[in-house]
């Protein structure tokens, strides 16, 4: 869009006002779904513009969605999103939310700890149905050179992969949660692609290993995103070139190994 058609708005509009441009958000998203692996979902992480047009929009260009809240699940659903291609993440869920997001059958809620899930369990076995839980966890290792990190120290995001490991059975004994899959967030802003593949990379191993302890097939693995945008003169931009090799290398270690399993990034 030129400087003159958005004059040209500006003065039928007026300000103050927020303009979005279709064609770059579609641009970007190419960009990111050309450097993925075929098998690869994208779902828009609607926090960072939760604008019904916007939602709408990214779901025109294939995009499933993630939502942290009830009033963003209501957005999605409004948008046209169908329940099989959204999932709720966020570690400050309430209970009337968990029962929202159950009521509307959504494809994954992420358990952010084990309080949560006996949250869920309880509302789940009140309401005699069984849920889709994948759960979120916090990893020992981190992503270098991430703006926020999310994994590798204490924080409030998600499950310690040694309490996962330890307690499963927890997980597994739910008589209303049908465990389907993992989620992993490693951090923010992420500019070096090496630093992605090597969490992506981290992440399969851990649902290797979960499958294992398990003893049962994941359906779902959420590798998280990070994908950094160069916001300063001295940031570096993100090498799509590098981050499709890299990921391409690593996802052909391991299709056959999640072959019936949904793989997610998120990018907002």
């Amino acid at each position: 869009m030129d400087i003159n058609r958005k004059l040209e708005i500006l003065k039928t509009y007026q300000s103050p006002m927020y303009l979005y441009d279709a064609g770059i958000i579609q641009k970007q998203y190419t960009k990111l779904k050309s450097s993925l692996p075929e098998q690869f979902e994208i779902f828009y992480s609607m926090k960072a513009n939760p604008l019904l047009g916007i939602c709408q929009y990214m779901k025109s260009l294939g995009s499933r969605i993630e939502v942290a809240s009830e009033g963003e699940l209501h957005i999605a659903l409004a948008a046209g999103f169908p329940v099989k291609d959204i999932i709720f993440t966020s570690p400050g869920k309430t209970y009337d939310e968990l029962a929202y997001a159950i009521d509307k059958e959504i494809y994954s809620i992420n358990v952010e700890s084990f309080a949560e899930l006996e949250i869920i369990q309880e509302i789940a076995q009140r309401k005699s149905v069984k849920v889709n839980v994948s759960i979120r966890i916090n990893p020992d290792c981190d992503v270098s050179g991430a703006g926020m990190k999310m994994s590798g120290v204490p924080t409030q995001f998600g499950i310690d992969y040694k309490e996962l490991m330890k307690n499963i059975n927890i997980l597994l004994q739910a008589p209303n949660v049908n465990f389907i899959g993992i989620h992993v967030y490693m951090g923010t802003q992420v500019l070096d692609a090496n630093n992605i593949i090597s969490s992506m990379s981290d992440v399969f191993r851990m649902a290797l290993d979960i499958q294992a302890k398990a003893g049962t097939e994941l359906k779902f693995i959420d590798l998280g995103g990070g994908f950094g945008v160069p916001y300063f003169k001295c940031d570096q931009e993100l090498d799509l070139y590098a981050l499709k090799s890299g990921v391409n290398k690593i996802w052909g270690e391991y299709r056959d190994k999640f072959r019936n399993a949904r793989v997610a990034v998120e990018s907002g």
